[in-house]
């Protein structure tokens, strides 16, 4: 028991990490073993099939046996958009399974600076649900491989299956704010280091790539900063019943003054839009201490001024009693 605990652990680490860094070729489980590529993604009508292969690389001096190893996935609680691989074997996603759509895919042999394709075939059948589904096929390490090979390595490709039909196509924006140090506010003691933080929320039943541009404007509406969202290759996804947190920094040093954040953001094949405004201000240090100097030496003129007409009245007073 011990032992799959720690496997299910080191695999999600080595599945989620993939899964951010989608732009990569080829996956390592830390001892040479390889599979490419990180990511596929596949639209398959009901009924139909479609096949794809997955490259397993052995750079290593030993052979390996690795079993091939189908789960579902389904995106984590922590906002980052990373999977949450669901490695019990009796277990599936809640809704569409990507497990259903793949067969028995049995073991492979890698021989020693080898590698080998795996095909993969996967089946939707008639009356499928519309919608996404998503899995992982991983590599593990059988004990008939070198015992040299660590047996808890778990390497995989994601899957990120469209079946056609009624897909919904559902983004909400539930934050447009700003921060700083991961903290939001809308006044900042200083320029540099703003965060804009973009939380969106999927309540379809497909991912969506967000996409489209963060201004910045000075009071005057003069654009100041601009930049494109969501911009990697591949662009991140936000998965069905999720939400996603997009925290990008700006690199003006904003100086004293107020500014406005606007987002104009698109999504789904309809080309859905989003648009959002938020304000904040930079205050800076020097500032608040030039404002509190000058306010100290506006009560202290006038309480002099104050002690001054009231010597003058008293001494008015004074000399009409003479």
């Amino acid at each position: 028991m011990k032992q799959k605990r720690v496997l299910s652990f080191v695999a999600t680490l080595v599945l989620a990490g993939s899964f951010i860094a989608g732009i990569a070729t080829a996956q390592d489980s830390g001892n040479g073993f390889q599979i490419s590529p990180v990511r596929v993604e596949l639209t398959i009508a009901p009924g139909s099939s479609e096949k794809t292969t997955i490259t397993a690389s052995n750079p290593t001096s030993q052979p390996i046996n690795a079993e091939v190893v189908v789960n579902d996935f389904e995106a984590a609680t922590d906002e980052t958009g990373q999977p949450r691989v669901i490695f019990e074997t009796d277990k599936s996603a809640p809704g569409n399974s990507f497990k259903s759509l793949v067969g028995d895919l049995g073991t492979v042999d890698i021989p020693a600076g080898d590698k080998v394709e795996i095909p993969v075939t996967v089946t939707v059948p008639e009356g499928a649900s519309p919608g996404g589904y998503y899995g992982a096929i991983r590599l593990e390490p059988t004990a008939e491989s070198d015992k040299n090979i660590n047996l808890s390595a778990s390497v995989g490709t994601l899957f990120l299956v469209t079946v056609p039909g009624d897909l919904q196509e559902a983004l909400e924006l539930v934050e447009f704010a700003t921060a700083k140090d991961d903290s939001t506010g809308r006044i900042f003691f200083s320029g540099s280091g703003i965060q804009v933080v973009t939380r969106l929320k999927n309540t379809g039943n497909i991912h969506v790539k967000p996409f489209g541009r963060i201004q910045v404007s000075d009071s005057k509406g003069n654009i100041v900063e601009q930049y494109e969202f969501n911009n990697t290759e591949p662009k991140a996804n936000v998965l069905p019943n999720s939400t996603r947190k997009f925290t990008d920094t700006l690199n003006n040093n904003y100086s004293l003054g107020k500014y406005t954040v606007t987002a104009n953001l698109g999504y789904g094949s309809a080309g859905n839009l989003i648009t959002s405004k938020n304000t904040f201000w930079v205050i800076p240090v020097w500032f608040i201490v030039v404002a509190v100097a000058l306010l100290l030496l506006v009560l202290v003129g006038a309480f002099v001024l104050y002690r001054k007409l009231r010597q003058n009245r008293k001494h008015k007073v004074s000399s009409r009693r003479r």
